[in-house]
């Protein structure tokens, strides 16, 4: 196995390895704003230590991953405080296994070399032009911006890459048996036919039943279960491109000598003007082109274009309108129609019959727009653009510097940093760690309103690059510690979580009669029609099928076979309270002699990786075990 693991060196970079490697430009986004807190150890792998700055920025990391995931339910489920407990206990697991796989691969001995790091560095997209090709402009520019030089970025981007070793040649070195294809192709080939019923627990809930006296004992079980948000009010000053040039005068002298210079950016290309008749093909292409030739006879005879194009074209569009078509440039128009019209030197001029994927076409060419450049004052107002945002570029790079500077000096206030600057002082609606309005939905400001540095010692943060052209400077204004709500407050919430809770309770005792009752042979009927409830039968369905949800699929495939044509019945709680019954009839396997053999090949593949990847897991277990790993921080 050990050869295999040397032999990706020379393999392409695996892209992902268990979750171990992060994007450098996804997680150091955060980087700036989360390293102002306590650089103390809070746990160490062998002779490498973890300290609170990573944990802290990969835990607000996890937290916007989790947040894009759940998108608006996010708020709502960080509010379980079991939700938080795991989320940093994963944290804390993964940056163990990212330490414990380095030290092995260092022992190994396993090097990405320097032109192969070049060439993977080279690869990522995030580093390419609009062409695709790798951009040493860009480059630099993504890693100034996440605080990386280019040496440190390589050498972080070389123990990932030597860790990504290590993972693909346990993960290579999996193989599997010609049977274990056969079983899969069984398992995943095969069909059931079943009955299907879901029973919801909403038609069980009943908060009108719910007392007070039930409410209140709720609330006193956890009290800390109903807090609200911490948050902050910022003070800001934002700095942009935009704002600045808002505020800047061109002269108009400027603005002529800027045109005359780049007049030949405003030409526009040739258009022309045109109008057709059209005589689509459908099935009969010979009546088609007859019918077309007979209308080209009409015009040649003096018939008026329009009211041919209105009784005869099959454009729906133009031909209402007498066959016209309106301006267009090279491009718009298939090929065929785009040459004939761009062929014709003067309006006026006709074409013969023109053939193209929609039929026949009679054109005429109406009128020509020349390449020529716009007059001055079509441009103006994009010159005076154009030119506001190079000034005002100039001058947010000169401002951005002192922005830094006074806001540093200055210390616990910006005061007099917007005073020097001329900039207007802002101020945030609320904002927690997870949402805000305004400048509060930017996930960077999030990060930096509650490090440390701003939030406990109250200073300044570090200038917030948003984006190329925008940058903030903040501090706490109003600071909202997280409080327990009072029981009126959330009173009809916990009404409505006990009535779920009950209604599932209720649903349960009610599907698992039916069951019951089932598998006695009784008839449901009565119990169903009383709670307008039907069966569903699904017939043939394979495993990957989800048309009644993944969770009665499943139940379905993990059945035991029908015996002598007695079907198999079983019930179960859904995860989101509701109950199913399901009732298996039918179990058909595949003939294995079916499998093709290029499948075959690639299901081997597919479970030699699986394989793989549950050997890298127990490895990963073996080298935790041997390695001397003392954490510090309690996750929870």
């Amino acid at each position: 196995m050990m050869e295999r693991i040397r032999e990706g060196v020379n393999s392409p970079a695996v892209q992902v390895g268990l979750g171990i490697i992060i994007l450098f430009f996804v997680s150091t986004a955060f980087a700036p704003y989360l390293t102002s807190g306590s650089d103390k150890t809070v746990a160490k792998v062998n002779d490498n230590e973890i300290t609170a700055n990573e944990y802290n920025r990969s835990l607000q990391i996890q937290r916007e991953t989790m947040k894009q995931r759940f998108g608006e339910s996010y708020d709502l489920i960080a509010q379980n405080p079991e939700f938080e407990k795991n989320m940093r206990q994963n944290v804390m697991d993964n940056l163990i296994q990212e330490r414990v796989i380095r030290d092995e691969a260092d022992e190994l001995g396993l090097y990405f070399g320097q032109t192969q790091l070049l060439a993977h560095i080279a690869s990522i997209e995030a580093f390419h032009d609009e062409d695709g090709k790798f951009s040493k402009e860009t480059y630099s520019k993504l890693l100034r911006a996440n605080n990386y030089t280019p040496k440190t970025f390589q050498e972080t981007q070389m123990k990932q890459m030597t860790s990504q070793q290590l993972w693909k040649g346990v993960v290579q070195s999996g193989i599997s048996l010609g049977y274990e294809a056969d079983y899969r192709f069984q398992l995943d080939e095969q069909t059931r036919t079943f009955d299907a019923l879901t029973i919801s627990a909403s038609k069980f809930q009943e908060p009108e039943a719910i007392s007070d006296e039930e409410i209140q004992a709720e609330y006193d079980k956890d009290p800390s279960l109903y807090q609200t948000a911490e948050k902050v009010r910022l003070a800001y000053l934002e700095l942009s491109v935009d704002a600045l040039a808002k505020d800047i005068v061109i002269d108009d002298s400027k603005i002529a000598e800027h045109y005359e210079t780049n007049k030949h950016q405003y030409v526009q290309a040739e258009q022309r003007k045109a109008r057709h008749i059209l005589i689509a093909s459908n099935d009969d292409e010979a009546a088609a082109e007859q019918k077309a030739q007979e209308i080209l006879a009409k015009l040649e005879s003096g018939e008026d274009f329009s009211e041919l194009a209105k009784a005869n074209s099959d454009d729906p569009v133009s031909g209402k309108k007498g066959g016209d078509l309106g301006w267009f440039g090279r491009g718009a128009m298939v090929k065929p129609f785009e040459d004939a019209v761009f062929g014709m030197s003067k309006p006026g001029e006709r074409s013969g019959l023109v053939k193209t994927n929609y039929g026949y076409h009679i054109i005429e060419l109406s009128e020509i727009k020349g390449a020529d450049a716009p007059p001055l004052d079509e441009v103006k107002d994009k010159i005076v653009a154009e030119l506001q945002k190079k000034q005002a570029k100039n001058k947010f790079v000169e401002l951005q510097a002192r922005l830094e500077e006074l806001s540093f000096e200055e210390g616990q206030s910006l005061d007099k940093t917007a005073e020097k600057l001329g900039l207007t002082l802002l101020t945030s609606d609320w904002v927690s760690q997870n949402s805000g309005g305004g400048i509060g939905q930017e996930a960077l400001v999030r990060a930096a309103a509650f490090s440390d540095e701003v939030l406990a010692e109250k200073f300044n943060s570090k200038p917030i690059r948003l984006n190329d052209d925008r940058v903030v400077v903040l501090r706490v204004a109003e600071h909202q510690p997280a409080a327990i709500k009072p029981l009126v407050d959330v009173k009809e919430q916990i009404r409505q979580q006990l009535a779920s809770e009950k209604a599932v309770e209720a649903v349960k005792a009610f599907g698992d009669k039916l069951v019951e009752q089932l598998k006695a042979g009784e008839s449901v009927d009565d119990s169903l029609a009383e709670n307008s409830l039907e069966w569903q039968t699904k017939t043939e369905v394979k495993r990957a099928d989800a048309g009644l949800g993944q969770a009665i699929v499943e139940k379905a495939f993990g059945l035991p076979r029908p015996d002598n044509g007695t079907p198999v019945i079983d019930g179960f709680a859904q995860n989101n309270g509701d109950y199913a019954v399901v009732v298996l009839k039918e179990v058909n396997l595949p003939n294995t002699a079916d499998i093709d053999a290029a499948k075959k090949e690639q299901m081997l593949e597919r479970l030699g990786q699986q394989h793989g990847s549950q050997e890298f897991a127990a490895y990963v277990e073996g080298v935790k075990a041997k390695s001397e790993i003392n954490v510090t921080l309690n996750a929870e």
